[in-house]
């Protein structure tokens, strides 16, 4: 066992939101991605074989579970009946992965009163579901795309259009262009929804299926068409009027950007933003360690 307590995690990406998540509950703990420990595999498969190849020092000493846990994402476990419940030492999220903790209204407020002009005590509940109010129409494209990736990762004689391997930019390229895998897509609707059904799926479930970074993608690419709308919206009352709007000067709307940020730019800093509500559940647990 180590001398102070250390998390083990699948990769690079995933070092600095544990660390960050140490640092904000004042725990001295070493976050380590499974790639730099030798001898075991990649991902999620070695953070088990590191966590199961300690298990009888954990047994002797139960003290010894202060001072190490491994945490791996949700993926598709709970749906193939993967999750390891019998490995001592094994913290799973209940997210797809943890890029999904970063989607909440709390960090589009963040998002908004840094990229406009306006104070964030402005930014009040009336304009967020104004930026939102396509975001559920958004999911569910998204939430049917993941269910034929979930299909594909649970059937393996299913003919899938869509795999979880597959990027971002590849699925909505596809999505919000001619190809449109949309259609294709509808064309399996009923199927779709007798296997959600079969495996007590439900859109409420959206954070467990739609993989983390596709729903990333996904809400702030939608949130990002209706920022930039946001002076056009205050001009008109649709959300709470700014001062200039109000005198007749709509050219210096608060609501304007200050530059002409980009969707990777606004996804970048959102992955900045840490919604202790969000995240109470993992602080929670890094907080029984040593």
């Amino acid at each position: 066992m180590t001398k102070n307590p250390a998390v083990i995690v699948e990769g690079k990406d995933d070092i600095k939101f544990y660390k960050n998540l140490c640092e904000n509950i004042k725990k001295n703990i070493e976050v380590i991605a499974v790639d730099n420990i030798k001898g075991v595999a990649d991902g999620c498969t070695g953070v088990i074989e590191c966590i199961e190849s300690i298990q009888d020092d954990i047994k002797k000493n139960i003290n010894n579970l202060k001072y190490i846990l491994g945490i791996i994402d949700g993926d598709v476990r709970c749906y193939r009946d993967e999750i390891p419940n019998n490995i001592y030492g094994i913290f799973v999220l209940k997210y797809y992965s943890y890029e999904s903790h970063f989607v909440t209204r709390q960090n589009l407020k963040n998002i908004v009163g840094l990229t406009a002009s306006v104070g964030k005590s402005y930014i009040d509940d009336k304009t967020l579901d104004y930026i939102e109010k396509d975001v559920q129409n958004d999911y569910k494209k998204i939430f049917y795309v993941s269910l034929e990736a979930l299909k594909n990762a649970c059937i393996k004689e299913y003919d899938s259009i869509i795999s979880y391997k597959d990027k971002p930019e590849y699925i909505f390229n596809n999505l919000y262009t001619g190809k449109n895998i949309m259609k294709s897509l509808m064309r399996k609707k009923n199927q779709l929804d007798e296997f959600a059904k079969q495996y007590n799926i439900t859109f409420s479930d959206f954070k467990k299926v739609i993989k983390g970074k596709w729903l990333l993608y996904t809400y702030y690419n939608s949130v990002y068409r209706n920022l930039k709308k946001l002076p056009d919206a205050c001009r008109n009352n649709i959300i709470t009027k700014c001062q200039y709007c109000k005198s007749g000067q709509p050219e210096k709307c608060l609501w304007n950007l200050d530059y002409n940020y980009k969707l990777e730019y606004i996804i970048s800093i959102a992955l900045n933003y840490y919604d202790n509500n969000e995240l109470e559940y993992i602080n929670d647990r890094l907080k029984q360690l040593a």
